[in-house]
């Protein structure tokens, strides 16, 4: 998450069972407890940030709504293979 402005990156946010939890220090910097983010909050802010590229990338014509779609098929079938 290089770049964010509000200072959230991998290394500060983390949960456990929907417990905040905190290692204290990022970067030998005590960590500001408003920076610390739930897992579901940051699926969420994830979410929320690939369907705006998606519906981005197919409003400029870069590619089609069902060419979007029949990707997500084709990389949801291969994860299937991996994982079993």
């Amino acid at each position: 998450m290089k770049g964010r402005s509000d200072g959230l990156d991998s290394h500060n946010l983390s949960s456990l069972g929907g417990k905040k939890i905190n290692s204290r220090k990022s970067h030998g910097n005590p960590l500001d407890p408003k920076q610390i983010v739930s897992y579901e909050e940051l699926l969420v802010s994830q979410v929320v940030q690939q369907e705006a590229l998606t519906r981005l990338l197919i409003e400029k014509g870069i590619f089609t709504k069902e060419e979007f779609l029949q990707m997500v098929e084709a990389v949801n079938r291969g994860m299937k293979r991996i994982s079993k």
